[in-house]
């Protein structure tokens, strides 16, 4: 599958929005020699959390107890439980106000960013994939995926008009 114009990484998360975001800044704060890159088809990342809660971003709920949180998922919540156990909405509150971003709570339990602009959200996970190395590839659609020879992945992704692989 390589080619002449074939890149190599490490990671390649495809989606450009707050959970490829998220996982990519995760992935290089675990490993920070990894070469990690996000594709997004879109001309922008992050533009459903521009346009969620209104413009101004529910970033999570204030529903701190794993049990009760999987009530809110009628199909899938006991699958959920875990992933709930180990990080749940305290933990992504905890992630944005660590990272200088600060949260308030509505009587309804929704968690907005006090500057009740969602781009305070967007610009957060971009600076810090851009502070953790990450590298982001707009205008790239995924195509197709392929298992290469050594028992890794490649991917074929187009960008305008030009088809290429990644590896």
């Amino acid at each position: 599958m390589s080619t002449p114009s074939a890149s190599t990484w490490d990671v390649i998360i495809a989606g450009g929005g707050p959970a490829g975001f998220f996982a990519a800044i995760r992935c290089a704060e675990l490993n920070p020699a990894l070469r990690i890159l996000i594709i997004e088809r879109a001309s922008q990342t992050l533009g459903k959390v521009l346009i969620s809660g209104g413009g101004r971003c529910n970033v999570t709920h204030a529903c701190f107890e794993p049990q009760q949180l999987i009530t809110y998922y009628p199909r899938g919540g006991q699958e959920l439980l875990g992933g709930f156990t180990r990080f749940q909405p305290k933990d992504t509150v905890e992630w944005f106000e660590s990272r200088g971003v600060k949260l308030k709570t509505e009587a309804d339990g929704r968690i907005f960013p006090v500057t009740d602009s969602s781009a305070t959200i967007a610009d957060c996970l971009r600076e810090a994939a851009k502070d953790a190395g990450v590298k982001v590839h707009l205008r790239m659609s995924l195509q197709k995926v392929e298992k290469d020879s050594r028992g890794g992945f490649g991917l074929e992704v187009r960008n305008e008009a030009k088809t290429r692989f990644l590896q």
